[in-house]
């Protein structure tokens, strides 16, 4: 697979889609990356706790990081009802 995907936001609200208006907000916490090809690559991912911290894991390695920016490595996003 070779075409890029298109990074999603940090929040989104779903509101609009629901019968009732009822709030459906949604906020990121969690990327897992790809990088490579089919055939192989490295993943790492970006996690958040509560109150925002971001955090960075690769391999054996967990370092705090700023909220991913996105782009053609962002392989699986995770979001939660806020």
């Amino acid at each position: 697979v070779s075409t890029q995907s298109t990074w999603g936001p940090p929040a989104m609200d779903l509101t609009h889609l629901t019968v009732d208006s009822m709030p459906l907000e949604y906020r990121l916490y969690a990327v897992v990356n790809h990088f490579g090809n089919a055939g192989g690559g490295h993943y790492t991912a970006h996690c958040a706790r509560a109150g925002e911290e971001w955090y960075e894991f690769d391999d054996f390695r967990v370092t705090p990081s700023k909220p991913p920016s996105g782009g053609p490595a962002a392989y699986i996003l995770f979001y939660a009802r806020s």
